[in-house]
């Protein structure tokens, strides 16, 4: 296959030679990474008003219960993203995002996401994170230290921990986690 794209290129380039005019599009190459390939990202946090995975590394933090998030007792969570450019294609669920406006983790790959700050999330700026779930056999990446319990919060598009009383949804109100895969959580 690569062989007659090639012969296809060179083709194209001895006829542009020939035409007056003439452009060809530049050959692409596209980086493709699977799970092993991933990079890390550290200084995410749990919000203990919320429950929400929030990040504590720039700006302020807004919580989804309203108000400055709140990391007492949080635990320092990795998340896994994808190099600039790159496609993902391990076994992982990647389009998860962070929202510049709250810090908030939000999942992009659904309409309907919410920013803790108000209207829609700004992914500006963003990498595309990839997060792991329980399933038979295990979790597909080696994590020195996990913690289960994390699920998706359909009415906001948030990432939320599911084990403690008390979750806020940013859209309002309870999370609903229906249709919600076990989300892992690597920390440090």
């Amino acid at each position: 296959m690569r062989h007659c794209r090639m012969r296809l290129l060179l083709v194209a380039m001895v006829f542009c030679v020939f035409a007056a005019g003439c452009t060809l599009p530049l050959p692409t190459t596209t980086c493709r990474v699977n799970d092993g390939q991933l990079l890390k990202q550290n200084n995410w946090r749990w919000d203990r008003k919320s429950q929400n995975l929030i990040y504590a590394g720039i700006g302020a933090a807004i919580s989804p219960a309203g108000g400055a998030a709140d990391f007492t007792d949080s635990l320092n969570y990795v998340l896994y993203y994808v190099p600039e450019g790159c496609t993902y294609i391990g076994r992982g669920q990647d389009n998860w995002r962070w929202d510049r406006k709250s810090q908030n983790l939000v999942y992009a790959g659904r309409a309907g996401a919410i920013s803790s700050a108000g209207g829609a999330p700004d992914f500006q700026g963003s990498f595309n994170y990839v997060l792991f779930y329980e399933r038979s056999g295990g979790i597909p990446v080696p994590m020195a230290k996990a913690q289960p319990g994390w699920r998706w919060d359909t009415k906001s598009q948030h990432l939320v921990f599911s084990q403690n009383p008390g979750a806020v949804s940013a859209a309002g109100g309870a999370p609903d986690f229906s249709g919600s895969l076990p989300y892992v959580m690597e920390y440090e």
